[in-house]
């Protein structure tokens, strides 16, 4: 009897139709184009190229194999670095940004414990030269981010 209970109610769940909402985009064409993009996302330790009193870490987005955006922590005692760094053609979008810690580290609990300082922005090239003239002091680690972290998955699956 419970057999016939659950086969009576998935013929039911089978022939429900869900209600579309309607459009009023009667006229709207879609092309038969499907984009398949296959995204991964890797966290790297960054401990033993970057000196920080409490670690450094890179989370990275690759999209296709090849390396989208990665945003750096650099954690000190009294506050952390976020260094963004957005890979766009042949050049990267750098966005560095300086917290304070209002709390002892232990006592932080959420982000109203930490507060933004200063922010800058600039571009560099895919060797971690500026494109453009910075008249301020920025994090040089371009070279040791790429001795973790690869620009691509096939590199890090052919060792280099």
């Amino acid at each position: 009897m419970k057999g016939l209970y659950y086969i009576g109610f998935a013929m039911f769940l089978i022939t429900c139709q869900s209600k579309q909402p309607q459009s009023n985009l009667s006229n709207v064409v879609l092309k038969d184009t499907v984009i398949i993009s296959k995204d991964t996302t890797i966290s790297y330790n960054l401990g033993d190229v970057i000196k920080s009193s409490e670690g450094a870490e890179a989370v990275v987005h690759y999209v296709n194999g090849i390396i989208d955006k990665s945003e750096i922590h650099i954690f000190g005692s009294m506050g952390q670095i976020q260094i963004i760094y957005e890979f766009i053609n042949s050049q990267i979008k750098v966005t560095e940004r300086y917290f304070e810690y209002q709390k002892i580290i232990t006592e932080i609990v959420s982000n109203e414990d930490i507060q933004l300082v200063e922010s800058f922005s600039y571009t560099m090239d895919l060797n971690g030269i500026p494109i453009e003239e910075i008249d301020f002091e920025w994090i040089d680690i371009f070279q040791e981010f790429k001795q973790v972290v690869p620009l691509s998955l096939a590199q890090a699956e052919n060792g280099n």
